[in-house]
């Protein structure tokens, strides 16, 4: 019976620091070369076969493509469908607040014997690699992401987003926010899941893990982007303040899961009135009871940005 992909023992040798943005998409202008990718531009893969590195079965090939003409393959062995195999590469996103994107491509679905393939975000704390997001395509065609990681008990949580069919091209992102603490994921550009960053972790390396069974995968045009023009940009349309005209209290509510840290209100001359520290909350009720009569700005602080709504207190 075909098992579950596992994210343990990812267990990481050296340092490699890489620039603050990239683009890899494995073409030979990049530096690359067809054929087994361990040692290429960074690149570690290692089995789980007395370290065997496995240079058959994780190769740039030109097979399949999404990005110039080449791709990363995950090659299915049917033969011997018994080794996980760790693909990773340092990098140093260089900013808190950050994406990684890429491509999938699955070529075939087998739900009893197919392999798993996972992309993996790792921080690296000593001798400690701790998994802080993943996106795992399971053999059954179900995707699932990384919602949960208990590091003392060493056991994760996975929350199912989408399925997949073969034969197509998947488009995944991942964003950061390391001071708000917060991951989010993407399929298909549609967001899917918002998870929590624990504190102080950030995103020291990239990694694959892949068992292979009857099914290939293959990946293409990694970018790691530190340009949060369209990361987690503020909406104020998402924010609402009910109700409004108020006597005592309002609501505070957003439908885009943005985290609110902070309230500000404002007299229509500028000076501040009164302020409310929140501790990283989506929705808040807060009192206006103390406020005279009349028209004030509401400021909102979360970790997209601030959003100004004008408040009417009776």
């Amino acid at each position: 019976m075909k098992k579950t992909l596992l994210f343990a023992s990812l267990l990481f040798a050296g340092h490699y620091a890489a620039s603050a943005q990239q683009n890899i998409s494995f073409e030979t202008s990049e530096g690359y070369t067809t054929g087994a990718l361990h040692g290429q531009n960074g690149w570690t893969v290692e089995d789980d076969e007395d370290g065997g590195t496995g240079p058959n079965n994780i190769v740039i090939s030109t097979s399949q493509h999404s990005d110039g003409t080449n791709s990363l393959k995950f090659v299915a062995d049917e033969e011997d469908n018994t080794l996980l195999y760790d693909v990773y590469k340092f990098v140093t996103p260089g900013s808190t607040t950050f994406s990684i994107t890429q491509d999938v491509f699955i070529d075939g679905i087998d739900e009893t014997d197919g392999s798993d393939l996972g992309f993996v975000t790792v921080d690296i704390q000593g001798e400690n690699t701790i998994p802080n997001s993943a996106f795992s395509f399971e053999y059954d065609g179900t995707i699932s992401v990384l919602s949960n990681y208990d590091a003392i008990e060493d056991e994760y949580d996975f929350e199912q987003v989408g399925t997949f069919q073969d034969q197509t091209w998947y488009h995944i992102k991942t964003t950061f926010n390391l001071t708000a603490g917060t991951v989010k994921y993407y399929l298909n550009n549609q967001l899917v899941y918002t998870a929590t960053l624990p504190a102080g972790q950030g995103v020291d390396a990239i990694a694959y893990k892949f068992d292979d069974y009857t099914t290939s995968f293959y990946a293409d045009n990694i970018v790691i982007s530190t340009d949060v023009a369209g990361i987690d940009k503020v909406d104020a349309t998402k924010f609402s303040v009910f109700p409004n005209p108020a006597t005592n209290s309002v609501t505070i509510a957003n439908n885009g899961n943005a985290i609110v840290n902070g309230i500000t209100i404002t007299d229509l001359n500028g000076r501040t009135v009164k302020t409310f520290t929140l501790t990283g909350v989506v929705n808040a009720q807060i009192n206006l009871s103390e406020l005279s009569a009349g028209v004030y700005m509401m400021n909102i602080a979360s970790d997209r940005g601030t959003v100004t709504k004008k408040i009417f207190k009776q």
